[in-house]
């Protein structure tokens, strides 16, 4: 492959992470929402990317970091940090694929970083997603409701019982 075929293919390669992803910056309220990221780095270059996101209820936040670790566009060194309210956590990964779940989560003010070093001749790329799944909270006509229909058992129950 001649050096225009490879400067080609790694344009298409980086074109692809970001067609459809968000760069670092802040997300917004991520609840119950699958959100692609990535992004792309020139030849030896040190990243770190934050993320920033809320979460309106408590629950957990997980996803992936897939990069190439070779050739044209590699990256080393990955690591994936997440901190705000009271958890701080991280995963390290050397393979092309950095997997990571926080669990546990309340509700509150999030960052997700990606650290790392671009290594392929032509700089390096990531892409991945991060997902949130919260419990919802009842809304007020919910609780609403329930008391009716507990009303209406009672009201039963004591007629019923008086008749």
């Amino acid at each position: 492959m001649n050096f225009k075929s490879s400067v080609i293919a790694a344009a298409l390669f980086a074109a692809s992470f970001a067609a459809s992803a968000v760069g670092p910056g802040n997300l917004g309220a991520i609840d119950n929402k699958t959100t692609n990221i990535g992004n792309t780095f020139l030849v030896g270059a040190t990243f770190s990317d934050n993320y920033v996101f809320d979460l309106v209820n408590p629950g957990e936040t997980f996803g992936s970091v897939t990069f190439s670790s070779k050739g044209s566009f590699g990256l080393s060194n990955v690591v994936v940090t997440l901190s705000g309210g009271s958890i701080v956590g991280s995963a390290l990964d050397t393979d092309p694929t950095a997997e990571f779940g926080f669990t546990g989560l309340t509700a509150g003010h999030y960052t997700l970083n990606i650290s790392g070093k671009a290594i392929g001749s032509l700089g390096g790329s990531y892409g991945g997603v991060i997902e949130a799944m919260t419990a919802p909270v009842p809304e007020p006509t919910t609780y609403a409701l329930l008391l009716a229909g507990l009303g209406a058992v009672g009201f039963v129950a004591r007629r019923r019982k008086s008749v």
